[in-house]
């Protein structure tokens, strides 16, 4: 019976929604745990970095953080399951500069719930989601961001020049992880190389591939299609790759072979969704 209520107890004490002083060292930065929901009655008054882990959170509701408008800065919510964030979730948060919403089920990038931090923020971090789009506004929103993080999410559509030249401060973008057509792949490298903007993806030599059958492969300028099977032909042929390279073909080939069941998992997953 003791040991019953002994585990009784823990689970209890696990299950109890708190926030906690102290990280990161410092008495103003808190760390919540086992929230069902964001509610002011939980969240400690004048924190300055707040982050949620552990918590079961699908709605992030308008004005969830107000009580938080003097203080925060940093704001993390991670690996809580957060599906939906309504219009004006981050109102008043007019110091915070970094958002953090990893490792959840984010469907979208909406300038509804960006706007009200637009001018402050200077770090988005989203990777490992499942975002699919990004609202177009945000670009002219986020005037302030340097670094952008969306790696790992389902994006396809690729990020235009025209758009990213708005973003006037990025200075790193993280991109790894996505869908992302060939022809985006190009466009985008080209973009960020020629205005130094740091980026990170997991791209490797396909990048000279692409480059070479827009340069060289009749009509790839224009039709998707023969882009990708002139730059799969390539990534399947060591004597298309020069000497110094041709030692990386197997590990380009492998690459491409787990690139494209990923992508079919992924469509199967949105139809099973539907």
């Amino acid at each position: 019976m003791r040991g019953s209520l002994i585990i009784l107890a823990t689970c209890f004490a696990a299950c109890v929604a708190v926030c906690r002083p102290g990280l990161n060292g410092r008495n103003d930065w808190y760390r919540c745990e086992g929230l069902n929901e964001i509610s002011e009655s939980v969240l400690p008054f004048g924190a300055v970095g707040l982050s949620i882990v552990e918590s079961n959170v699908s709605r992030i509701r308008s004005g969830s953080f107000a009580k938080l408008s003097e203080s925060l800065e940093q704001l993390n919510v991670t690996g809580c399951g957060v599906e939906t964030i309504e219009p004006a979730a981050f109102a008043g948060l007019g110091k915070l500069k970094v958002l953090g919403l990893v490792d959840n089920k984010i469907r979208s990038i909406d300038a509804s719930w960006i706007r009200d931090v637009s001018r402050s923020l200077k770090a988005l971090i989203v990777w490992r989601n499942r975002i699919t789009e990004i609202d177009p506004e945000i670009y002219d929103l986020l005037t302030e961001l340097e670094v952008w993080d969306i790696a790992h999410n389902e994006l396809a559509n690729c990020l235009q020049p025209e758009a990213l030249k708005k973003l006037k401060k990025l200075g790193t973008i993280l991109i790894a992880g996505n869908p992302w057509a060939y022809r985006c792949r190009f466009s985008m490298t080209w973009y960020l190389g020629k205005n130094h903007v740091r980026f990170i993806r997991d791209w490797g030599i396909t990048d000279l591939l692409i480059e070479e059958c827009l340069a060289h492969e009749p009509g790839a300028q224009q039709d998707d299609a023969i882009l990708n099977e002139c730059v799969d032909r390539k990534i399947g042929s060591s004597d298309s790759l020069p000497q110094s390279v041709a030692g990386l073909n197997e590990q380009v080939r492998e690459l491409a072979r787990k690139l494209r069941s990923l992508e079919a998992d992924v469509a199967t997953l949105k139809k099973s969704r539907i």
